[in-house]
């Protein structure tokens, strides 16, 4: 090949690299279907339902009465604000308090010390603004409603009056192992003014 046509075609891969550098931030990111050993995920804090005598109990990570599913956040794909928003806005009598940050081979790592680990998951559930579950993909950042929307799910529902010993134990040991609650230092503020929840492990 010339020196010419080197010349030219170095200048051709400069120049779309350039382009695609300019614009990069203007392309929404693909939010996975799976999730990342080393995610990190988000549960909101309430009180009085995930607290006693001032110390989070296991409530916090057990579905409510007849569900199995808790809700959770992917902080990979959102903002520490948008986290404390979708929590500190949720429809309940409970009072938002803070935010407690894991990661996901947190859920694995328990789960299997537990004995339970077939019996307590992960799953991607992104929801529209109607809080309903998205099927289609792929699902973009940019997408509206809860496209970084996720459960941690129980393979048994929670009935009232069963006791769930095993997942019970299982809740516990999250809080303890990863101690990673923070109580929000300023509740009436739209901004999450706490550590940064995207740099903490």
């Amino acid at each position: 090949m010339r020196f010419p046509e080197r010349l030219f075609l170095h200048l051709k891969d400069l120049w779309h690299n350039t382009i695609a550098f300019i614009f990069k931030k203007d392309v929404p990111k693909t939010i996975p279907d799976t999730i990342n050993e080393n995610e990190i995920l988000i549960r909101g804090i309430f009180h009085p339902i995930h607290f006693k005598k001032g110390k989070i109990t296991e409530m916090a990570f057990l579905p409510k009465s007849g569900d199995n599913d808790v809700s959770i956040l992917r902080r990979n794909y959102t903002t520490d604000d948008f986290c404390k928003s979708f929590f500190a806005t949720m429809p309940s009598k409970m009072n938002y308090r803070g935010l407690f940050a894991f990661l996901a081979q947190h859920i694995a790592e328990i789960s299997e010390k537990c004995g339970i680990k077939d019996k307590v998951s992960l799953k991607v559930t992104p929801l529209d603004e109607n809080k309903k579950e998205v099927k289609t993909r792929p699902i973009l950042e940019t997408f509206p409603g809860l496209p970084m929307h996720a459960d941690l799910h129980y393979y048994d529902r929670f009935e009232k009056g069963e006791v769930q010993t095993n997942y019970r134990e299982f809740a516990r040991k999250l809080i303890t192992h990863v101690d990673k609650y923070f109580e929000d230092p300023n509740i009436p503020s739209p901004h999450w003014e706490g550590p940064d929840l995207g740099r903490i492990f």
